[in-house]
């Protein structure tokens, strides 16, 4: 999503952008009509403004959000690295090396595992490659941890990556100030906690 919340400040005016947009490309029709339905002239707008043709005002908007869109990609940019650095992550071939020793390590299992949503793999680069936290595995078994498993999929991992790397990593009232990656170290990570951890979440959004 892009920061622009409901409002957006326009000329001292407060201007009501009704839609929320996604991460694609902004549609310019769709902003115009936005703009457009929201720019009411009068109150505390300063009447020689309020006559700008209404081309300026978009031009003047659709500015503002490419800087805020850059913006805001900068900032998701450092919130992936600082995510990666707080993490051992392993590449495709070494998961296969952990789920299926016995066989011939192909990537394939992990990309199997990660499009089925049983694990968070983080993608890296523009073509991506995607990185494995280690936490996920129980590496003397050869497994992916049930309630890691369990907790991916109620997180639709595959559709954000990163912010459910990031729930995990995030300390919770629910888990007396732990984070889910802490409660999993110490073995004390339950399916109910997960439930329980994500409901609350959720219920207050």
């Amino acid at each position: 999503m892009y920061g622009v919340g409901p409002m957006f400040e326009l000329f001292g005016a407060r201007i009501n952008l009704t839609r929320v947009y996604g991460d694609g490309p902004i549609d310019k029709g769709t902003l115009e009509e936005d703009v457009l339905a929201s720019f009411v002239p009068g109150g505390h707008v300063d009447p020689e403004r309020q006559r700008l043709p209404a081309r300026t005002v978009l031009d003047q908007v659709r500015g503002s959000l490419a800087c805020m869109a850059t913006s805001r990609q900068s900032d998701l940019d450092i919130a992936k690295r600082l995510i990666l650095d707080s993490l051992v992550v392993v590449d495709s071939t070494e998961v296969a090396r952990i789920l299926a020793p016995a066989a011939a390590s192909t990537p394939s299992v992990a990309q199997e595992h990660r499009q089925a949503g049983d694990l968070i793999g983080l993608p890296v680069g523009a073509r991506p490659n995607y990185l494995y936290p280690v936490f996920q595995f129980d590496t003397c078994r050869h497994r992916i941890y049930d309630v890691v498993r369990h907790a991916n999929r109620r997180l639709y991992v595959g559709a954000d990556p990163y912010g459910s790397a990031s729930w995990w990593l995030t300390a919770t009232d629910m888990l007396d100030g732990n984070s889910p990656l802490e409660d999993l170290e110490a073995g004390q990570f339950t399916e109910i906690a997960v439930d329980n951890v994500i409901d609350h979440a959720r219920r207050g959004m």
